[in-house]
């Protein structure tokens, strides 16, 4: 297992893919290949709305709102400004958003400038003017929108209308069967009490009620059997060859197994031509050595050479021989400072290939 410590203090392992499984999208068996796991929690990744400029995000639909208009995003774009909103009006750097936004993934910057693109254009967000997203040379970036964060969700979002208002009670029907007379005012009741007058009340007429379609019964459950019938058949269409290859190399990522462990660095691994064993640099801060490794059984056997750096082995097509670089830190008379050495396995000697001081 090769581990290194990066800035954030997530634990990188390096695992490898063996030439009969299938590495990444290839359906061809890959004789080189490795995949890094990176072990850390999401913790940093809010739960309710905020408010980011003019925009409210959704963190749990992936969706922007933006005066009624509802804009889905791609979930690694929301990770990318929610991680930015996290420390809004600070720098983040790159290491930390590649180590935050793809926590089991092994990407460069180069992803990480596209995805910052694409946001920007999702947010109308100029780089060379930007009242969002500022790009720090050397650094990373900084979110410089207002940001806004409540426990009330469903207030941002009916504020920015993701949702509608509630409609208000429909008046009260009068009670045609028991009406209620009129009474009369004070003055009225004055000359009641003066000049006793006895008068009939007469009940409203009864307006007709208007006939209620059937149409609106049956028109909400005909639309909700048509959305049903579209989802399925989005369903059951063939995947595309590009999501078939993303879902084996995420099954591949999730299934695979530490190789090798060591507290020591462990790095430029290479498989050998027929599979069965691979070849790798362990290595510290005073030392190295050159490891094979069998796939199968785990066993390992090293060699080094006295007072060396070894480095960047690799199988000759035989598989019986390995050829690797060494620097000598204090060579002996008649010894290169800098060559490329061969290791013949079976007889455990070595021989000097190139030495670096030939032209």
């Amino acid at each position: 297992m090769l581990r290194r410590q990066n800035p954030a203090g997530a634990v990188k392992t390096l695992r490898f893919c063996s030439k009969s499984s299938l590495c990444g999208g290839n359906r061809r068996p890959s004789p080189y290949s490795s995949t890094v796991e990176i072990l850390q929690k999401n913790s940093w990744r809010p739960d309710t709305a905020l408010r980011i400029g003019e925009f409210v995000a959704d963190p749990a639909s992936n969706e922007m709102f933006l005066n009624g208009v509802t804009t889905r995003m791609r979930p690694i774009l929301m990770d990318v400004l929610l991680r930015l909103a996290v420390n809004a009006g600070t720098a983040v750097s790159r290491e930390t958003l590649l180590a935050d936004v793809w926590p089991r993934r092994m990407v460069n910057d180069e992803v990480l400038s596209r995805a910052v693109a694409e946001l920007r254009t999702a947010l109308g967000d100029d780089p060379k003017n930007p009242r969002y997203i500022e790009t720090l040379p050397k650094v990373g970036y900084r979110l410089i929108a207002k940001v806004i964060t409540t426990d009330e969700t469903s207030d941002l979002l009916k504020a920015a209308g993701a949702l509608p208002e509630p409609e208000a009670p429909p008046p009260k029907a009068p009670d045609i069967a028991n009406p209620t007379p009129p009474q009369a005012s004070e003055s009225e009741a004055s000359d009641i009490d003066t000049f006793p007058v006895v008068t009939d009340y007469v009940a409203p007429a009864q307006t007709p009620q208007p006939k209620v379609s059937i149409w609106k019964f049956i028109r909400l459950p005909l639309v909700g059997v048509a959305v049903l019938a579209a989802y399925g058949i989005y369903k059951t269409e063939p995947l595309s060859d590009l999501d078939s290859r993303q879902i084996d190399l995420e099954r591949q990522i999730n299934a695979a197994v530490p190789f090798a462990t060591s507290p020591q660095s462990e790095s430029s691994p290479r498989f050998s031509p027929d599979g069965k064993s691979v070849v790798f640099v362990r290595s510290s801060e005073t030392s190295s050595e050159v490891v094979i490794q069998d796939v199968a059984s785990g066993s390992q056997r090293p060699f080094s050479i006295p007072n060396a750096r070894l480095a960047s082995p690799l199988f000759f097509p035989d598989g019986k021989r390995v050829a690797y670089w060494l620097r000598r830190s204090k060579p002996a008379e008649g010894q290169p400072d800098c060559a490329i050495a061969v290791r013949d396995l079976d007889r455990g000697t070595d021989a000097v290939l190139v030495d670096c001081q030939q032209r």
